[in-house]
């Protein structure tokens, strides 16, 4: 075989068909964390002063000072923990508006979330989001006792360190607005 000719190889047509179903898997939408997915990350961005006081989507009337964000699909009421990672700020927000419109970003927050955050003079930032349980922060435990180092053994055992843990965990979720009305 001379190096300029081509190489037949014999392909099996499962491996070809795998590999479509793979190929069109890896262009679905990164983001549609309503159907089923419960975290999801990308740009987002803050609007405030041109819609304050004015009718959402949702009908209630936009107050740029609140928790709020816009997403295009998430039921209204629904809460998002968002999480800078570049600044490890984060804030829980309700959905009660439709957007972003702008090409590229997952959620439009209110002024009031977007200060929280730390990302007025920003603009777009990269984020990381988790949808919260109907249930409330409650659910969220898991995940944040998942980003907890690995500790020995202590003096209080097992059940000292967890213990720990949750009380780490819940009070990142506090210091997000978790336990304050939004």
């Amino acid at each position: 075989m001379k190096p300029w000719e081509p190489l037949i190889v014999p392909i099996k047509y499962e491996y070809v068909a795998l590999a479509s179903l793979l190929a069109a898997l890896s262009f679905s939408a990164p983001c549609r964390a309503d159907e089923g997915r419960s975290t999801l990350s990308g740009n987002i961005s803050w609007y405030g002063p041109g819609f304050n006081g004015k009718k959402t989507a949702s009908g209630e009337i936009f107050d740029m000072n609140k928790l709020t964000c816009a997403h295009k699909t998430l039921p209204f009421g629904t809460r998002v923990l968002v999480e800078n990672p570049k600044t490890g700020k984060s804030v829980i927000v309700k959905v009660n508006d439709r957007g972003p419109y702008a090409k590229g970003r997952i959620f439009d927050l209110s002024r009031g979330a977007a200060q929280k955050l730390g990302i007025l003079l920003g603009g777009v930032t990269y984020v990381e989001c988790t949808i919260l349980p109907k249930g409330g922060a409650e659910g969220l435990l898991p995940r944040l006792m998942s980003h907890a180092p690995e500790l020995p053994e202590t003096p209080g055992g097992i059940a000292g360190l967890e213990n720990g843990m949750r009380f780490g965990a819940l009070s990142r979720i506090a210091e997000a607005g978790g336990l304050e009305e939004i």
